[in-house]
């Protein structure tokens, strides 16, 4: 809903979400700098011209950063997998 405080509340949200996101365990961190992801595009979508933009944008340019490393991991990780097929499944204990 519309009220005075929105931008704030939305940059807290981002705020929350990228902290969060940045201080996570491995096992959680790619899900949570995904949430961030979502809550800086809920800010600048409403909130374009804000006072807080460019904060909001040099975080969101971790948040781009730490992705993009996922993706390449996960690519790697593929590419090893497609050469090597006697590789055991990532998360799984081949016995």
């Amino acid at each position: 809903p519309d009220t005075q405080y929105r931008e704030e509340a939305l940059y807290l949200k981002f705020n929350a979400a990228f902290e969060l996101a940045k201080n996570s365990i491995d096992s959680k961190k790619r899900q949570r700098f995904i949430e961030a992801k979502t809550a800086y595009f809920d800010f600048v979508d409403t909130f374009p011209t804000s006072e807080m933009s460019a904060e909001v944008d040099e975080k969101f340019a971790l948040v781009k950063e730490q992705l993009e490393t996922y993706k390449k991991q996960s690519w790697n990780w593929i590419i090893k997998r497609e050469m090597c097929p006697s590789l055991p499944l990532q998360g799984i204990t081949m016995r």
